[in-house]
């Protein structure tokens, strides 16, 4: 049998969860080294607090499940979220799938959020099924999709991701951007990771709305990803000279890079539109070190579709116990 119960304090870098995680987790958005991080610094600032719903063998005491999840701190019409605050991409729970025949799990859930409102979002087309079997509710299409490019042999990859006239007008930018000085793309880590992402919020300044990278504990919480030296994350710098051009940041699963952060120096080079040129080099850079897809992840921006990817529609489930 498998009881259900909250642990708010669950230590996510735990060797438990990282056995449990590297044989059933499903996206990188629940690695042990972005949920520790994520609980220890984005929710009390957000007014939520933990709600980590646990499943374990009564007679064993074996982990089989994991749903992170947060609510807020006061009220009575509080909601129960996923662990998503704006920087999760993909809401997905961590289960044996062996499991799931044991678990009553509607009536646990009904027992541990209560009659809060109870809203799982994005939820990725291939984790809509999970979601439908624990909560009993059939998601709801969201008005955007996830992107994503299935990488090609070398010989094709270029004309099969950008088109032959994007091609040839980012060789052109490359190479007047590589007289100005030494043009290359390199993979940081480290201490030189976390300064990127400080320098990615600098280019960004004022530049979206309701970037989370503008917002200190998120851009903490971005940096501590970034230079942690686990092999979750890649940070990739654009560099014309000793100068900063274009940072790409995203994370690695399964040979999946998950792409998060972008942003360039746009006062200085606009006109070569370094934001398409890190993205260039990033996916060769990944197709040549064996990686299978390059996810552009969440949010159907125009210039996804100049790289031929392919849209996955995302959902959401939203339930009143």
């Amino acid at each position: 049998m498998i009881e259900m119960d909250d642990e708010p304090d669950f230590d996510f870098g735990s060797r438990e969860y990282r056995e449990f995680f590297s044989r059933f987790g499903l996206s990188p958005f629940q690695h042990p080294d972005w949920l520790g991080p994520f609980y220890q610094l984005l929710p009390a600032a957000a007014g939520k607090t933990p709600l980590v719903i646990v499943g374990r063998d009564t007679d064993t005491g074996r982990l089989c499940a994991v749903i992170p999840l947060l609510k807020d701190k006061n009220g009575t019409n509080s909601r129960v979220t996923f662990a998503f605050l704006g920087v999760t991409d993909y809401a997905c729970p961590v289960i044996d799938p062996s499991a799931f025949g044991q678990l009553s799990l509607q009536k646990d859930l009904h027992r541990l959020v209560g009659n809060h409102a109870l809203e799982i979002a994005p939820i990725h087309n291939d984790h809509q099924e999970i979601w439908s079997n624990l909560l009993g509710h059939s998601p709801i299409s969201l008005d955007f999709g996830s992107h994503a490019l299935v990488l090609k042999p070398p010989e094709d990859q270029r004309q099969g991701s950008c088109g032959v006239r994007t091609i040839d007008g980012l060789r052109r930018k490359a190479r007047r951007l590589a007289e100005r000085g030494d043009l290359r793309i390199e993979a940081v880590t480290g201490s030189e990771a976390a300064e990127s992402i400080q320098t990615a919020r600098r280019f960004r300044a004022g530049r979206f709305h309701d970037d989370p990278l503008q917002v200190d504990t998120s851009a903490a919480f971005y940096s501590h990803v970034a230079g942690s030296r686990d092999g979750l994350s890649r940070t990739f710098r654009l560099m014309c000279g000793g100068s900063v051009v274009a940072v790409l940041f995203g994370l690695v699963h399964m040979r999946r890079f998950h792409y998060i952060i972008l942003a360039c120096d746009y006062s200085m080079y606009a006109k070569y539109s370094p934001g398409l040129l890190i993205m260039d080099l990033a996916i060769q850079a990944w197709d040549h070190a064996g990686g299978e897809v390059f996810d552009f992840t969440i949010g159907d921006e125009p210039f996804k579709a100049k790289f031929g990817c392919i849209r996955t529609p995302m959902f959401c489930v939203q339930s009143g116990f």
